[in-house]
């Protein structure tokens, strides 16, 4: 009958309005999802209208996925899928740049800037280097701006610790090539200034950016250095000393028995001087001393052959007759006598 008719004919015109209207829509989300960016250059500025395209395609295939073809609901299906990983890399960089901006307000000025910081700013540091290297083209002009503003600023703040702590390794350096105390040598005392200027330097210089140990290794370099330069000073005066002492001494030739004390006291203070500082004194310094001690003993020996041969000449002239006891007889041995002292006279005016 023509009512069923019609009604066969009006159902089959909603199926296929219905089925248009699905086809529509499905298009519509396909040519949306068309217009937006990959995964690789999506940016934080497309968030809202990913958001809806999602929202969109899961509004279709809640409502209508008894009218979707297998190939219609894959295609849905792909795009939320394709919508929901492009929102979750915006909301990465989102946080990744939010957590960089963060992190940057709690790093110290370049002043201030300890190498106690060097690990957390290399980090922040190759992590924005990460974001331009994979991510470049997930950031807006904003973020890439901002980013390389924190960058320069970490860079010149890591480059501060690079230069403080090449200047205090350098201090260092000298500091561990030179000899203790009891071994310093007057031809180290240039070193042991310069050394001692250069860490009083980086004190003042970078007294912001040294941690508490860098300086206590700094302000130990420091005392060191006046204990080496005082031992070095205290070594010069003792051995000055006992070369002045030694050059006030007569020759050896011209040496008395009333210069015997006096020859001793320097050969002792020689000797004391190169007991005392024997890790102290230069080779050239060590045999002055040397020589020193070498020509008091020298003196010393002259002095007691002197004495020696007087005693001689006197023990022999002691066993003589006096004068009016003297005898032909005694003669030669008076003159041999004289002649003995006359040679001890000659030899040793």
């Amino acid at each position: 009958d023509i009512e069923e008719i019609n009604y066969i004919i009006s159902t089959a015109d909603k199926k296929l309005a219905k089925i248009e209207e699905v086809k529509n829509m499905a298009d519509v989300v396909k040519s949306d999802n068309d217009k937006t960016s990959d995964i690789s250059n999506v940016k934080v500025d497309d968030r809202d209208d990913m958001e809806k395209l999602k929202n969109k395609a899961e509004d279709i295939l809640k409502n209508y996925s008894g009218n979707l073809t297998d190939e219609q609901k894959k295609l849905i299906d792909d795009i939320i899928s394709a919508t929901s990983e492009k929102i979750a890399r915006i909301d990465e960089i989102s946080n990744d740049y939010q957590d960089v901006q963060e992190k940057f307000l709690n790093v110290p000025d370049t002043g201030v800037i300890t190498s106690d910081n060097e690990a957390s700013v290399k980090e922040s540091i190759d992590f924005i280097n990460d974001i331009f290297n994979n991510y470049s083209g997930n950031i807006n002009d904003i973020q890439a701006s901002e980013l390389e503003r924190i960058i320069q600023q970490l860079n010149e703040r890591f480059a501060k610790i690079t230069e403080v702590k090449e200047a205090g390794n350098a201090v260092k350096n000298i500091a561990d090539s030179l000899a203790d105390v009891d071994n310093i040598k007057s031809s180290d005392k240039q070193d042991i200034e310069k050394m001692s200027d250069n860490a009083k330097d980086v004190l003042a210089k970078y007294a912001g950016n040294l941690t508490a140990e860098e300086k206590a290794v700094l302000e130990d370099v420091v005392k060191q250095a006046e204990e080496k330069l005082g031992k070095i000073t205290e070594t010069e005066k003792a051995r000055e000393a006992a070369a002045e002492a030694a050059s006030k001494l007569p020759t050896a030739d011209e040496s008395k028995s009333t210069d015997k004390e006096s020859i001793e006291a320097a050969k002792k203070q020689a000797e004391e001087v190169l007991a005392k500082y024997a890790g102290n004194l230069t080779e050239e310094e060590k045999a002055v001393l040397e020589d020193a001690v070498k020509q008091a003993e020298e003196k010393l020996g002259k002095i007691s052959e002197t004495e020696d041969s007087r005693k001689a000449v006197e023990e022999v002239s002691s066993k003589l007759p006096a004068a009016d006891e003297s005898k032909s007889t005694d003669k030669e041995s008076i003159e041999a006598a004289k002649k003995q002292a006359e040679e001890v006279l000659a030899k040793y005016a």
